[in-house]
Protein backbone atom coordinates (compact mmCIF):
# COMPACT_ATOMS: atom_id res chain seq x y z
CA UNK A 1 0.00 0.00 0.00
CA UNK A 2 1.38 3.40 -0.90
CA UNK A 3 2.88 5.69 1.72
CA UNK A 4 0.14 8.29 1.21
CA UNK A 5 -2.55 5.71 1.86
CA UNK A 6 -3.82 6.04 5.42
CA UNK A 7 -6.67 3.57 5.09
CA UNK A 8 -4.61 0.81 6.77
CA UNK A 9 -4.44 1.63 10.46
CA UNK A 10 -2.55 -1.48 11.55
CA UNK A 11 -1.34 -4.76 10.12
CA UNK A 12 0.42 -7.60 11.88
CA UNK A 13 1.25 -11.23 11.38
CA UNK A 14 1.11 -13.54 14.40
CA UNK A 15 4.27 -15.64 14.95
CA UNK A 16 2.05 -18.74 15.33
CA UNK A 17 -1.61 -19.45 14.68
CA UNK A 18 -3.93 -17.92 17.29
CA UNK A 19 -7.40 -19.41 17.80
CA UNK A 20 -10.04 -17.10 16.34
CA UNK A 21 -12.03 -17.29 19.57
CA UNK A 22 -8.98 -16.06 21.51
CA UNK A 23 -8.66 -13.06 19.18
CA UNK A 24 -12.36 -12.27 19.67
CA UNK A 25 -12.11 -12.64 23.45
CA UNK A 26 -9.00 -10.45 23.52
CA UNK A 27 -10.86 -7.55 21.89
CA UNK A 28 -14.07 -8.18 23.87
CA UNK A 29 -15.87 -9.02 20.65
CA UNK A 30 -19.53 -9.90 20.25
CA UNK A 31 -20.19 -12.59 17.64
CA UNK A 32 -22.98 -11.51 15.29
CA UNK A 33 -22.84 -14.48 12.90
CA UNK A 34 -20.74 -17.47 11.98
CA UNK A 35 -20.07 -18.93 15.41
CA UNK A 36 -19.63 -22.37 13.82
CA UNK A 37 -16.78 -21.11 11.58
CA UNK A 38 -14.62 -19.91 14.49
CA UNK A 39 -12.80 -23.19 15.07
CA UNK A 40 -9.71 -22.10 13.15
CA UNK A 41 -6.43 -20.34 13.73
CA UNK A 42 -5.71 -16.81 12.57
CA UNK A 43 -2.26 -15.78 11.40
CA UNK A 44 -2.65 -12.03 11.56
CA UNK A 45 -4.96 -9.06 11.42
CA UNK A 46 -5.40 -5.87 9.44
CA UNK A 47 -7.27 -2.83 10.74
CA UNK A 48 -8.70 -0.57 8.04
CA UNK A 49 -10.59 2.69 7.95
CA UNK A 50 -13.66 1.40 6.13
CA UNK A 51 -14.52 4.56 4.19
CA UNK A 52 -10.94 5.36 3.20
CA UNK A 53 -10.30 1.76 2.16
CA UNK A 54 -13.29 1.75 -0.16
CA UNK A 55 -12.31 5.13 -1.61
CA UNK A 56 -8.52 4.64 -1.84
CA UNK A 57 -7.58 0.99 -2.27
CA UNK A 58 -7.13 -0.35 -5.77
CA UNK A 59 -7.62 -4.05 -6.48
CA UNK A 60 -3.85 -4.52 -6.20
CA UNK A 61 -3.71 -2.60 -2.89
CA UNK A 62 -6.60 -4.68 -1.58
CA UNK A 63 -4.45 -7.79 -1.96
CA UNK A 64 -1.88 -6.26 0.37
CA UNK A 65 -4.33 -6.03 3.29
CA UNK A 66 -4.02 -9.81 3.56
CA UNK A 67 -0.31 -9.74 4.36
CA UNK A 68 1.04 -13.28 4.32
CA UNK A 69 -2.29 -15.06 4.70
CA UNK A 70 -6.02 -14.69 4.20
CA UNK A 71 -6.41 -16.61 7.49
CA UNK A 72 -6.64 -13.32 9.32
CA UNK A 73 -9.11 -10.91 10.84
CA UNK A 74 -10.03 -7.82 8.87
CA UNK A 75 -11.03 -5.13 11.35
CA UNK A 76 -13.01 -2.23 9.89
CA UNK A 77 -13.32 1.07 11.74
CA UNK A 78 -15.61 3.95 10.77
CA UNK A 79 -18.41 1.51 10.01
CA UNK A 80 -21.97 2.76 10.22
CA UNK A 81 -24.09 -0.14 8.94
CA UNK A 82 -21.50 -2.65 7.70
CA UNK A 83 -22.95 -3.10 4.24
CA UNK A 84 -20.08 -1.56 2.26
CA UNK A 85 -17.25 -3.67 3.75
CA UNK A 86 -19.29 -6.86 3.34
CA UNK A 87 -20.23 -6.02 -0.27
CA UNK A 88 -16.54 -5.36 -1.04
CA UNK A 89 -15.57 -8.69 0.55
CA UNK A 90 -18.30 -10.52 -1.34
CA UNK A 91 -17.13 -9.04 -4.64
CA UNK A 92 -13.46 -9.91 -4.13
CA UNK A 93 -12.13 -13.45 -4.67
CA UNK A 94 -9.93 -13.43 -1.53
CA UNK A 95 -11.85 -13.71 1.75
CA UNK A 96 -10.72 -13.07 5.31
CA UNK A 97 -11.26 -15.69 8.02
CA UNK A 98 -13.09 -13.21 10.28
CA UNK A 99 -14.54 -9.70 9.85
CA UNK A 100 -14.67 -7.39 12.86
CA UNK A 101 -16.46 -4.05 13.00
CA UNK A 102 -14.88 -1.54 15.37
CA UNK A 103 -17.47 0.65 17.15
CA UNK A 104 -20.10 0.32 14.44
CA UNK A 105 -23.39 2.14 14.36
CA UNK A 106 -26.45 -0.02 13.85
CA UNK A 107 -25.44 -3.16 11.93
CA UNK A 108 -27.63 -3.68 8.89
CA UNK A 109 -29.26 -7.07 8.43
CA UNK A 110 -27.74 -7.21 4.93
CA UNK A 111 -24.21 -7.12 6.40
CA UNK A 112 -25.05 -10.06 8.64
CA UNK A 113 -26.69 -11.94 5.76
CA UNK A 114 -23.65 -11.40 3.51
CA UNK A 115 -21.35 -12.72 6.23
CA UNK A 116 -23.56 -15.81 6.48
CA UNK A 117 -23.56 -16.32 2.69
CA UNK A 118 -19.77 -16.05 2.61
CA UNK A 119 -19.42 -18.20 5.76
CA UNK A 120 -17.27 -15.49 7.35
CA UNK A 121 -17.83 -14.86 11.06
CA UNK A 122 -18.91 -11.29 11.78
CA UNK A 123 -17.96 -9.69 15.08
CA UNK A 124 -18.36 -6.26 16.66
CA UNK A 125 -16.20 -4.63 19.32
CA UNK A 126 -16.50 -1.42 21.28
CA UNK A 127 -12.87 -1.52 22.48
CA UNK A 128 -10.78 1.57 21.66
CA UNK A 129 -8.69 1.32 18.51
CA UNK A 130 -5.31 1.76 20.20
CA UNK A 131 -6.25 -0.83 22.81
CA UNK A 132 -7.20 -3.31 20.07
CA UNK A 133 -3.88 -2.78 18.32
CA UNK A 134 -2.00 -3.12 21.60
CA UNK A 135 -3.83 -6.23 22.77
CA UNK A 136 -3.58 -8.00 19.42
CA UNK A 137 0.03 -6.93 19.12
CA UNK A 138 0.81 -8.97 22.26
CA UNK A 139 -0.64 -12.21 20.87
Amino acid sequence: VSARDDSILGIREFPVGVPARKVIDTIQGEILSGDAQLDRDLYGFTMLDSVKAIMQLSSFDYLKVYGWSTERALIFSEVQYGRSPMVAIRAHPLKPAVVIFHKPGQIDALAIRLSELERIPLVRTEMDRDQILGELGRL
